[in-house]
């Protein structure tokens, strides 16, 4: 999947949560206001990020702010993490904002899941370069 296609993902997830009486929308919330409390760069970072990626290369565009082909990604970053701090009080858009070119430039991210990022609880000896997410995002 793509990093927008995550991106709607969690935010259908999240409105079908919660109209079930679910608390996704708050857990991703809070994962959020960690990730700005903490900032780029830190696992809390990633472990938010991780939540919108399927592959190392898709992290890595999220998560490293060396990576500057394009004067976007820091907004459009911005605009992730942000749009997350929004609960599923709010409109709970995870995309909001969010352009192509987060996933487009350069060049085209792949959209293939590597298995080098898994939900939680993941394996239980997991090799050094497995990122888990904290949580889940059903399928929509």
């Amino acid at each position: 999947m793509h990093i927008l296609e995550r991106l709607l993902q969690a935010h259908i997830a999240v409105i079908r949560d919660t109209a079930n009486g679910g608390r996704l929308g708050f857990e991703i919330g809070e994962l959020a206001i960690k990730a700005v409390t903490e900032g780029i760069g830190t696992p809390e970072w990633k472990a938010y990020m991780s939540l919108f990626a399927d592959n190392l290369q898709q992290l890595s565009r999220l998560t490293d702010r060396t990576d500057v082909a394009n004067d976007y990604f820091p907004k459009g970053r911005a605009y992730i993490v942000a749009n997350g701090t929004c609960g599923a009080e709010t409109d709970t858009f995870t995309l909001k904002g969010v352009e192509s070119k987060i996933q487009d430039l350069p060049q085209p991210l792949p959209s293939n899941i590597d298995g080098n990022i898994v939900d939680f609880p993941g394996p239980a000896n997991p090799p050094a370069n497995m990122v888990i997410r904290p949580l889940k995002i059903p399928p929509i």
